[in-house]
Parts: C-alpha cells; sequence; structure tokens
C-alpha cells in the first residue's frame, strides 16, 4: 500500500499514525502531541488526507494536550479542525469533539471511541 507520505513535509506528519488493518478499508488516527509540534488545524488536516489519498471518513484526527488549562490548549483550542478530537492525560475518560458539518460529526465520534476501545 503506498500512502504517500515520501514527500509530506516534517511539519505535517504527525508524533503518530495508529492504523486498524482489520477493515475492509484502512481506519488511521493521526494524533499530535502539542508539546512536540503544532495542533491539527484544518489545513493540517487537509494536508494529512491529500498526502495520505484518503476520504474524511477513513480516520480521525486528534491533537493531545497534557491538560485544557494549559497555556498550549488555550492558545490552540480556537484554530483546532472540525472533525477533529482533542484529549488530555489529565482526563483520560473524555474525548473532546469538534464536530463541523460535512466531516463526519458525532458518527465519526462514535466510530473513535468504539476504535479506541472507550465504549
Amino acid at each position: 500500500m503506498n500512502w504517500g507520505y515520501g514527500s509530506a513535509s516534517d511539519r505535517v506528519l504527525p508524533d503518530t499514525i495508529l492504523v486498524d488493518l482489520a477493515s475492509r478499508e484502512p481506519w488511521v488516527v493521526f494524533v499530535e502531541a502539542v508539546a512536540t509540534d503544532d495542533p491539527i488545524t484544518a489545513a493540517r488536516r487537509e494536508a494529512l488526507l491529500v498526502a495520505a489519498g484518503f476520504k474524511p471518513a477513513q480516520g480521525a484526527f486528534m491533537t493531545a494536550f497534557t491538560d485544557r488549562d494549559s497555556t498550549a490548549f488555550r492558545k490552540a483550542v480556537a484554530d483546532l479542525a472540525c472533525g477533529s478530537f482533542a484529549r488530555c492525560p489529565s482526563e483520560p475518560d473524555h474525548l473532546i469533539a469538534f464536530c463541523g458539518v460535512g466531516v463526519g460529526g458525532a458518527g465519526k465520534r462514535s466510530a473513535f471511541k468504539a476504535a479506541s476501545g472507550d465504549e
């Protein structure tokens, strides 16, 4: 499988890429820890989809922060992409969903929770 990441810049690629190959189509979770780079913004989300050659429904995008009270979270929250998620180790039972029209919304959240074992 050619994922097309050969030409993606280091600024586009996230810290971790999780892949579920058991489904008919691969389901991918792109995870960025804000401590190492920038959050998953709309532009970065689109660049990752283009680089991977995936449809939005084939994956989820998550930005990890240490805490919702952190400076990094407060600074980045307004720029997080619609259709993406945020998670903080300080609140392990919570997944913050940034839902938007046409990007998966609650259905994507259910799929993400099921895939991450949270249901």
